[in-house]
């Protein structure tokens, strides 16, 4: 069965807009999905996706950082409280530190030489969003700097210190939020980020499930999560984790044995 539920939107720091996803969605025959922008939600999303076509799932991915390594730790929640006002204030606060992180970025792109349009970047920011390093990769494109998103540009300016990250969550503080807001507790591609050391620690502070089905898992990752997930009895889902900036689409395949729990529980 093709699912997805883990996909970007314009949002955060996906490329398309509920629009265009709606119609790859339909398109692409995803009967359920979940649009799991990062540390923030819409509220419009519950009457928007409504359709007797698929089935929508609300969801969120919270950034955290494990500050043992320095390693980001990703969390993908449902079911969680979109009301509560921690829930409120910490989205606040956490588009106030990008768009801070985002003003000096420009300022040292500015000081490096740098020549591009802010104004969609500032249009971004008046409407309340956040500005992701993405959204600047655009304006500098189109400026003639490079031709893609995560090209040879964007690992030149990480490398230079220019293109600078937030002060993220450790993973410790992100699980008590998700708990505070009343939300599941999945682990997010941890293949990708190398997350496996955690697992034996999240379990005695509430994991409750782990995302075995990721575009960037190979076969040895997904095995290994999924042995991880019926050992200790908790939910499998997976996703594609798209943002639309490559030739990519959203959907993945998922035999309906492995998710059926996760689907009873959201």
């Amino acid at each position: 069965m093709k699912v997805d539920f883990h996909i970007h939107s314009d949002l955060s720091d996906g490329r398309f807009s509920y629009y265009f996803l709606e119609k790859l969605i339909k398109a692409n025959q995803i009967k359920h999905f979940s649009i799991t922008d990062h540390d923030i939600y819409d509220h419009m999303l519950d009457a928007f996706f409504m359709s007797d076509a698929y089935k929508y799932y609300p969801g969120m991915e919270i950034s955290a950082k494990n500050y043992t390594n320095n390693r980001k730790v990703h969390f993908l929640t449902y079911n969680f409280n979109k009301n509560s006002p921690i829930f409120n204030e910490y989205s606040e606060y956490f588009i106030d530190l990008r768009n801070k992180n985002i003003e000096e970025i420009l300022k040292n792109l500015i000081d490096s030489g740098y020549k591009f349009d802010q104004d969609k970047l500032e249009t971004r920011k008046s409407k309340g969003l956040a500005i992701y390093k993405q959204h600047v990769m655009v304006e500098l494109i189109k400026a003639g700097y490079d031709h893609q998103i995560h090209g040879e540009l964007y690992k030149k300016l990480k490398q230079e210190g220019i293109f600078t990250d937030i002060k993220y969550l450790s993973w410790i503080e992100a699980v008590k939020l998700i708990k505070d807001i009343d939300g599941l507790v999945i682990l997010a591609h941890p293949g990708l980020y190398d997350s496996w050391e955690l697992l034996e620690d999240l379990k005695g502070i509430g994991l409750d499930g782990i995302e075995a089905f990721h575009s960037k898992h190979n076969d040895e990752e997904t095995l290994k999560a999924l042995d991880i997930a019926q050992k200790n009895n908790i939910l499998i889902t997976g996703g594609s984790d798209y943002h639309g900036w490559k030739a990519e689409l959203p959907g993945i395949d998922i035999e309906i044995k492995y998710i059926k729990d996760f689907l009873k529980n959201t």
